[in-house]
Parts: structure tokens; sequence; C-alpha cells
């Protein structure tokens, strides 16, 4: 992230969090995993996200950013699938 190479630090953050949940390097999360994640631990994956991603002093990239983008498309943060229009819109 220090570097901006955002690809490698978007890969190195499915591989923390695949090290969280201790599952192996070729798994995926379920959304029950997602639903349940470590609060302490997404919130310093997002930090990072937020800190590294500045430009003029505004992030560009986190989770938070995200749900907030999610947020005014419409999508209820209810754990379900967002319609394919908020999908769209997003």
């Amino acid at each position: 992230m220090k570097n901006k190479q955002w690809k490698e630090a978007d890969d190195e953050t499915f591989r923390v969090m695949l090290e969280v949940l201790g599952k192996e390097k070729d798994d995926y999360f379920t959304r029950e995993e997602l639903l349940n994640f470590p609060c302490k631990d997404l919130l310093k994956i997002d930090g990072l996200w937020l800190e590294y991603s500045k430009i003029n002093g505004v992030s560009k990239f986190g989770f938070s950013l995200q749900k907030e983008i999610l947020k005014k498309c419409g999508y209820k943060l209810d754990g379900s699938d967002p319609p394919s229009e908020v999908w769209y819109d997003f």
C-alpha cells in the first residue's frame, strides 16, 4: 500500500483475511464468515487502506468507503445479496 501498488495490496488483503479465518491460500470466504469477520481485524485493514490511499488528504479506497457507496446505491446492510440494480449502480 505504501508504494501505491493497489493490485498487490488487494492480493495481500485477501491473503491476510484468509489467514485471520484460518483458511488456505486457494480458499474463499462464505457469507457467514464475512458477516462474522473479527471487527478489530476488519477495522485495521480498512484503516490501512484509508491511510495509504489518500490523495490530497482524501481516502480513495477502504471497506468503509465501499459500504457508504453501496448504501447510497440503495443497499440495505442486512447481509443479503444486493439486487442487480444496486450492483449496477455500484
